[in-house]
């Protein structure tokens, strides 16, 4: 029996080394002239991977895309520039790892001797990675958060760096394209990728940064399109860009302090603990005598 489960465990092993031997030494797949040339007019447009071809089946056969857990939260993806398939390839991973982990422990309690039913164990690694399949999914919304903040805290940037254009006497649409090239952040490359669509698609820079606001999650961006709407029909716009980029670093640095205060908190209780561990260490030799005495 032993000798059968060792073998199994080679083998397994030995296949997956071949496996990934193999799919390193295989060439890129050739370059689809066709789909690169689709981009032009849709940049949004991605090749279909197998992966993704599962993942557009799991969502039009009934698949709840706002399901935190088991759904696929598109507009958050896409915030995060993951596509349903590459999400859906570390749902399944993580997944495997959790069975593979629980099944490997079974393994090694059979191997030592021990009597662990089958049934038990298939529990076990059906627990397993249902607990793993969940983990994609803690990780996209810390993602998230922090790219949403990110992208609040570039937009306050970007802000006075458009109310700095328009006193130069630059056109609303010209002053949010010099604007976006200054930097090669995360942020200014969606704002320009944005506004860069816009241009060939013949819609409005402020129609389509208020798209992009609702998709991100960010609606400061609603307002910055809302302010560039109105200087369009001549508007002074200096003062309200610089006041909501004001705006929105008092609401960055508010984020920052409760944060700190937050971790401040967290840590008294290492410190108390470790101030009662100490008064025990100074106390004991006295007690123990007191004790001894008795």
């Amino acid at each position: 029996m032993t000798t059968t489960i060792w073998a199994i465990l080679i083998g397994t092993l030995g296949g997956l080394a071949v496996f990934c031997v193999l799919w390193a030494c295989l060439r890129p797949a050739p370059i689809n002239l066709t789909a690169a040339l689709g981009r032009i007019d849709n940049p949004d447009q991605r090749p279909q991977p197998w992966a993704d071809r599962l993942a557009d089946w799991a969502l039009a056969s009934g698949s709840d895309p706002n399901s935190r857990w088991w759904g696929y939260p598109l507009a958050e993806l896409d915030l995060v520039g993951i596509s349903p398939g590459r999400y859906l390839l570390r749902r399944l991973t993580w997944a495997g790892i959790g069975g593979g982990l629980v099944a490997l422990c079974w393994l090694t309690l059979v191997m030592t001797g021990a009597a662990v039913p089958a049934e038990l164990a298939a529990f076990g690694v059906l627990g397993g990675s249902m607990a793993g399949i969940v983990v994609p999914a803690l990780a996209l919304r810390e993602e998230v958060a922090a790219v949403r903040e990110e992208f609040r805290r570039g937009l306050a940037v970007y802000l006075d760096l458009v109310a700095q254009e328009r006193a130069t006497g630059r056109a609303p649409a010209q002053a949010l394209r010099e604007a976006s090239g200054i930097s090669d952040s995360r942020v200014f490359r969606r704002i320009r990728a944005t506004l860069g669509h816009a241009v060939h698609s013949g819609i409005t820079p402020w129609v389509a940064l208020t798209e992009l606001g609702d998709r991100v999650g960010v609606p400061e961006l609603a307002d910055l399109a809302a302010i560039m709407s109105s200087a369009s029909d001549g508007a002074a716009v200096y003062t309200s860009l610089t006041a909501q980029a004001k705006s929105l670093r008092q609401a960055a640095l508010s984020a920052d302090r409760a944060e700190a205060n937050a971790r401040s908190e967290r840590l008294d209780l290492p410190v108390t603990v470790l101030l009662i561990g100490f008064l025990i260490l100074l106390l004991y030799p006295t007690v123990s005598r007191l004790l001894i005495g008795q």
